[in-house]
């Protein structure tokens, strides 16, 4: 017995296993000296200031592709007013290549770039969203803010270019700064009432007021050919 005890005792034990065991520790990052570098990618969830699953849930089509296009037709376009002098100036051959070829290497190409960052970041935000996953929150604010800037004071130019255009046109005289002033006030809250009453009521409008432009730019054009 003490001879086999002390067998046991003084024998190696070998521990054979067949199998790797899986490693729970992520790979080392390659990023890691370079700060918050290495949380820039589409594939790590934006931050957001609203829980996640909350607004999944609750989202649901508010617009429909007709809808969005009439609005984004009478916020950057909304008729031809501004291309006429481009014909004037440069010809109908120039003026409608020149259109053409803006088209197809400038708008849809970034529109792709536009549909593409809104199917990886889809949530509210737009380009605000994608500068904060690429740049941080500083940047991302400095965007969001100067762009709100910019959309104010182009809102800003359009009750003046409409009361220009109804002098111009039926040949109307304001002598009165302080009347002209009070008209294009009247104009920017009647244009600004549509936005209070939601999405729906400013797809309709900008519906509306798309029929009626290109319908009467078409008459016009068929009328001078």
């Amino acid at each position: 017995m003490l001879e086999e005890d002390g067998y046991k005792n003084a024998a190696p034990q070998v521990n054979v296993t067949f199998y790797a065991p899986q490693q729970n520790t992520p790979p080392p990052n390659p990023f890691a000296g370079l700060g918050a570098f290495d949380k820039v990618d589409a594939i790590e969830p934006s931050p957001s200031l609203y829980d996640r699953r909350q607004a999944l849930a609750m989202n649901h089509r508010r617009l429909g592709v007709v809808g969005i296009v009439s609005i984004l037709y009478v916020y950057l376009c909304a008729g031809p007013i501004g291309s006429e002098s481009v014909i004037s100036s440069a010809g109908p051959l120039v003026g409608l290549s020149g259109f053409v070829l803006y088209a197809l290497f400038v708008a849809f190409p970034f529109a792709y770039i536009v549909a593409e960052l809104c199917s990886a970041f889809p949530e509210d935000g737009g380009f605000t969203v994608w500068v904060l996953n690429a740049f941080g929150p500083f940047w991302a604010f400095q965007v969001g803010y100067w762009s709100w800037i910019a959309g104010v004071l182009r809102g800003a130019l359009m009750p003046g270019m409409l009361l220009n255009l109804f002098i111009r046109y039926y040949d109307v005289e304001i002598h009165s700064s302080v009347v002209s002033y009070l008209i294009k006030m009247a104009i920017g809250i009647v244009l600004a009432i549509p936005t209070v009453l939601g999405t729906g009521v400013v797809s309709r409008l900008s519906f509306t007021v798309g029929v009626v432009v290109v319908v009467c730019f078409t008459v016009f054009t068929i009328w001078a050919i």
